[in-house]
């Protein structure tokens, strides 16, 4: 009668942690399709066909995990009813075992989709150009040529490559406070005014008292400071020396590179909008490209 009643313990131990166990895969299984059904709809649209597939794959791997899961409990539930209850009949064993390789399948498919996922964010982002003939050649073909272009695309690499360097914001002090001032006297427009003036260099000494490149500028950063100099380039070939465009003149990009980086925050890189943002902060007149 002992035997008899240690073998019942041992098999209701047996049926409960089976039973523990396809539960645990369904209530993992269950929590990781919601979350890949929410990650299609916030990927919607911008998914690879790879990235689909995986997706799709883990997605419908776990869903039939899940209906083995809850098709193994009804096995489980129907051999207690048995005069001889057992979790290795070979039906319920083949249940058990399907429910698990579908489960281990769907978190293969679930890993190949994250990787998939990263990789093709990264090849989607640009790669910072260092070469000044690639960032000329996002110029228009008319003007890639021209030496002046040539030499901000040099500076611009130099920037990418963190070799370009300026002067101390507080050596730059009186040239700004020089430049805010002609400005006002020439009033080209009409809110250059003494306000004005006040509140630019007050901006000014809110930047850093050095910049130095620590984020590039990528692809989107350049095309968008690219056409803003193609706008002013008949101006800038007028007035500055393309061998000393930064040297003679760094104020201008001391204020659009230094803001933008800023403006950057906690980003890898410089994006177009930054740097958008950064040239409309201090546009006036035909800044920030030449002197006015």
């Amino acid at each position: 009668m002992g035997n008899d009643v240690d073998f019942g313990e041992k098999a209701k131990k047996a049926f409960d942690f089976a039973s523990d166990l396809v539960k645990q895969q369904i209530t993992l299984a269950s929590a990781t399709l919601a979350l890949l059904v929410a990650a299609a709809g916030a990927f919607k649209g911008r998914l690879s066909l790879v990235d689909a597939v995986f997706l799709g794959s883990a997605s419908t791997i776990f869903f039939f995990s899940i209906v083995m899961g809850c098709w193994t409990l009804m096995g489980l539930t129907y051999q207690l009813t048995t005069n001889e209850p057992s979790i290795t009949g070979e039906n319920l064993r083949k249940k058990a075992i399907w429910q698990a390789l579908m489960f281990l399948a769907g978190i293969l498919a679930t890993v190949g989709f994250g990787i998939s996922a990263s990789s093709a964010q990264v090849s989607g982002e640009e790669i910072a150009l260092t070469q000044p003939k690639d960032i000329a050649g996002l110029f228009p073909s008319e003007l890639r040529d021209r030496p002046h272009a040539q030499a901000f695309a040099t500076a611009l690499a130099q920037w990418n490559s963190r070799s370009l360097k300026f002067p101390p914001r507080k050596e730059l002090q009186g040239a700004m406070e020089q430049r805010v001032k002609s400005a006002v006297a020439k009033r080209a427009k009409g809110y250059e005014t003494q306000v004005w003036a006040k509140h630019r260099l007050m901006e000014f000494e809110k930047l850093p008292a050095i910049v130095t490149p620590e984020k590039p500028i990528d692809g989107a950063g350049l095309r968008a400071v690219l056409w803003a100099y193609a706008i002013n380039l008949p101006l800038i070939e007028k007035q500055v020396d393309p061998s000393k465009l930064v040297e003679k003149d760094p104020i201008p990009y001391f204020l659009l590179f230094g803001e933008a980086q800023q403006m950057a925050g906690r980003a890898p890189t410089i994006s177009g909008s930054n740097m958008v943002d950064a040239a409309f902060k201090w546009w006036t007149n035909d800044w920030p490209f030449c002197s006015p």
